[in-house]
């Protein structure tokens, strides 16, 4: 037989007070990380962000022509808060040129529900050849995530049943707005770009300015028209 001897003392609502306050404790905890600021949870994802601000570059025709937004490096994009936002991307040489789809989505770590489809942006681009393109952004949010892919046409069936699929690798950019902006360099530049609509500019200028002079290979043009939407 098992004895437990007990002090003459003892009561079981001896217990009680620690064990309440450890349950305080736990709800309090728990309340408290639902209740995180959302700067808080957007900062955690910044620092996370998978981002590429090249795509394109695989096998095929129309996947390996290249696309890149003019960011930094990291891909993340902080607009300045006053003025028009700008962004823009570079699209490659191609002879067979395909239509772009650009997209803006909220940043978020939480499954997109029906009513965020409501924040996604998407914008279709005509074919065109290698050239700079500048747009305003569409924020619908503080964070966004910015994505721009070559919409391929798959050829691998008969002709009457080609159809087209998001077939390039995107680039993906995040794009915010804060005060304290430290991409005026990058802001600048494309203020200058703005100002040539219309007309080209050199193109290893553009890759050495946004810190991409890597990138350009013997296939690039001289120059690169400079498309404003």
């Amino acid at each position: 037989n098992f004895n437990f001897n007990c002090p003459r003392n003892f009561s079981p609502l001896m217990f009680f007070p620690r064990y309440l306050n450890s349950i305080f404790l736990i709800v309090l905890f728990q309340a408290f990380g639902f209740t995180l600021p959302q700067v808080v949870q957007a900062q955690s994802l910044r620092s996370s962000f998978p981002g590429r601000r090249v795509g394109g570059g695989t096998r095929g025709e129309c996947t390996s022509r290249s696309i890149i937004h003019l960011v930094p490096e990291s891909s993340q994009y902080s607009l300045p808060l006053d003025g028009q936002p700008l962004i823009g991307f570079i699209q490659g040489p191609t002879d067979a040129p395909s239509p772009i789809e650009v997209t803006f989505r909220p940043l978020t770590n939480q499954p997109i529900q029906a009513e965020a489809q409501k924040l996604f942006v998407s914008l279709s681009l005509d074919p065109s050849a290698a050239s700079i393109v500048l747009l305003e952004p569409k924020l619908t949010s503080p964070s966004v995530i910015w994505e721009s892919a070559f919409k391929c046409v798959d050829t691998s069936l008969s002709s009457e049943f080609d159809f087209v699929t998001i077939g390039s690798p995107p680039a993906i950019s995040l794009l915010t707005r804060k005060s304290g902006n430290k991409n005026t360099e990058i802001s600048r530049t494309l203020d200058e770009l703005k100002l040539l609509c219309g007309s080209n500019v050199l193109t290893e200028n553009v890759f050495e300015s946004f810190g991409l002079i890597d990138l350009l290979t013997p296939d690039w043009p001289s120059v690169l028209p400079v498309r404003c939407l």
